[in-house]
């Protein structure tokens, strides 16, 4: 929650809390916010705190929302290809682990098409079967999350 949100104090347990208006106002009105949603501003003017103006979402749905390259249209959702910059439908899309230029493994999203031929050319650069790719991508993917959580925890 960043620092330019009107915020209203409120007593909890006997200590002071500092909590945004708008969730205030929004619980007020008899809407719930599911734990660990947000409350999102329509038009973009955190000062605008009408009732038709806020709405509870989801983290992932809020970081689309406010993400550049994700669009909504018609109720669906669409992203925009890292290769040929064709606005997708997310269901037609792939998360392709690559090493960016620093060395570091990252999630590059790619249409199912651009995906195809970045497989093809892979197949053909390394000499891999179909298979042994996948195999590959995914035990990366595994070892990386698995030292992700080991950090965590």
């Amino acid at each position: 929650m960043g620092p330019n949100y009107k915020r209203i104090a409120i007593r909890v347990k006997g200590k002071k809390k500092l909590v945004p208006l708008h969730r205030v106002l929004y619980l007020s009105w008899g809407f719930t916010i599911p734990k660990g949603w947000v409350v999102h501003h329509k038009d973009g003017n955190r000062f605008n705190n009408s009732r038709n103006n806020l709405i509870a979402v989801s983290p992932m749905e809020h970081a689309r929302i406010h993400s550049k390259s994700f669009r909504k249209v018609d109720g669906e959702w669409f992203k925009r290809c890292a290769s040929c910059r064709k606005w997708v439908p997310i269901t037609g899309y792939r998360f392709t682990p690559r090493k960016d230029r620093k060395g570091v493994l990252r999630n590059i999203s790619k249409c199912r098409i651009c995906y195809r031929k970045y497989i093809r050319r892979y197949m053909t650069t390394y000499r891999l079967t179909h298979r042994a790719l996948v195999n590959a991508i995914a035990l990366k993917s595994y070892y990386k999350n698995r030292a992700r959580r080991r950090n965590a925890g």
